[in-house]
Formats: structure tokens, C-alpha cells, sequence
């Protein structure tokens, strides 16, 4: 099965640690760039960029709260890539 544009960017921007420990941070709470950066000790322009990035792959959902974008996981899109993992897996065999 080939894989839509969006889902390789997006199984690209999770092969980095600080996304996919963004990504678990937001899968517990929504949360501004801002609170990203503090609570993850990340620098907020690379939590700004990456959040942009992961956006437009899919991956999270904005909701503006008291005048800020919130972000939470887009659990859809979530589903969908393990999908393909798992798929991958049956396909060799291995599960």
C-alpha cells in the first residue's frame, strides 16, 4: 500500500526525539509552544518550527484558548500511521 504525502512527512518528523517528545506531552495535555518549551526544556523557536511542521503533517489539533493556539494530538492521524506499522508487520510476518 503506498502511503499518502502527509503520512511520510509525518513518519519523518517522528524519527526526531524532541517531536516525539512533544508529541507524548501532548498526547497527556494540549499545550501552547510556550508551555512546550518550559515543561520539555526545549528551546521555543525549534518548539515553534516543529510544531508548524508536525501541523502540516497532520499530527496536531489547534484550539485557541484565552487569546493562544493550543495544540493536542490529531488522534486520527495517530490511528492511520500505526496502521502501517502494524500492516508492515503482518506483511513479513512478525507481529
Amino acid at each position: 500500500m503506498e502511503l499518502e504525502p502527509w503520512e511520510y512527512f509525518a513518519f519523518r518528523l517522528l524519527g526526531n526525539p524532541a517531536r516525539f517528545q512533544m508529541l507524548r506531552a501532548l498526547k497527556q495535555t494540549p499545550m501552547t509552544s510556550r508551555e512546550m518549551a518550559k515543561n520539555l526544556e526545549l528551546h521555543l523557536g525549534a518548539v515553534s518550527r516543529d510544531v508548524s511542521n508536525m501541523q502540516d503533517a497532520g499530527l496536531l489539533n489547534i484550539e485557541f484558548y484565552n487569546g493562544c493556539r493550543r495544540y493536542s494530538v490529531n488522534e486520527q492521524s495517530l490511528q492511520i500511521l500505526a496502521r502501517h506499522i502494524l500492516d508492515l508487520c503482518q506483511e513479513s510476518g512478525e507481529t
